[in-house]
């Protein structure tokens, strides 16, 4: 897809991934509507790439809602939604229900909610294009807490329900599984942590930014920013078993 004159909507769009994901869609002639709970960041992105802006908690269903009608009624559609936002808090097993509560809503039901409100305009106008950021773990295995795997591998597997049924109804879909990225959710990963040493290059923003926007312009449906993502991906489907007892040894290597 070229993005020339296409209205495009990014949520989380106002810092990281999500405002370098804003800057490359204008940079292509697109009209962009930067969603974010950081209204004021929103405004900024807004501002420097000529766009609008939405003031939006992705987690609640109401504000996707209401975030794509105000979208529609200011560009007259929407081209491509772009479900990007995410967070990445400590949850394990040993973490409240409401933490997980709150992942699962920001990391996989706003996924939901964008694709089942924006699908009817899309639909209607006779085509459009949904993308996620889901994540490297989703592919294999993870070294991160608990529910921030999980959902990334949710994430991922709706995307591909939606490449395959709406797919021939005019919808294009891509996932984004990005490995390291400089963004403020990496900042507070710390350089010894094995999945960020597992992945290898620490990407800047822009750069991954780029990759992605790419991909899409070939209409790609799974997008990795790291060449070496699909090494242990092929690994863990050729033999689950060796690959999660190698990984397993790889973070706990005095209990090997």
């Amino acid at each position: 897809m070229a993005f020339e004159g296409k209205s495009v909507v990014v949520t989380g769009g106002a810092s990281g991934i999500g405002a370098s994901l804003c800057r490359a869609f204008a940079a292509r002639g697109a009209r962009v509507m930067v969603a974010d709970l950081d209204a004021a960041g929103a405004v900024e992105i807004a501002r420097e790439v000529g766009g609008a802006s939405f003031a939006c908690d992705v987690g609640q269903e109401a504000a996707i809602r209401a975030l794509i009608e105000q979208t529609v009624a200011e560009f007259g559609g929407i081209d491509v939604m772009f479900s990007n936002a995410g967070i990445a808090p400590v949850c394990d097993l040993e973490s409240p229900a409401a933490l997980w509560d709150r992942m699962w809503r920001i990391n996989f039901m706003a996924h939901v909610h964008a694709a089942k409100y924006v699908l009817p305009h899309m639909l209607a106008a006779g085509g459009g294009y949904i993308a996620a950021t889901a994540s490297a773990i989703a592919l294999t295995a993870s070294a991160t807490p608990s529910a921030y795997a999980a959902t990334k591998h949710a994430a991922l597997s709706l995307a591909q329900s939606l490449y395959l049924e709406y797919g021939t109804r005019g919808i294009k879909v891509s996932c984004a599984c990005p490995g390291p990225v400089v963004t403020a959710m990496m900042a507070d990963v710390p350089d010894e942590n094995a999945q960020k040493r597992f992945w290898g290059t620490v990407l800047e923003a822009d750069h991954a930014a780029g990759l992605i926007i790419e991909a899409m312009e070939r209409e790609q449906f799974l997008i990795l920013t790291h060449p070496e993502i699909a090494k242990p991906f092929l690994n863990f489907a050729r033999d689950p078993e060796r690959f999660m007892a190698g990984f397993r040894a790889a973070l706990h290597p005095a209990q090997a």
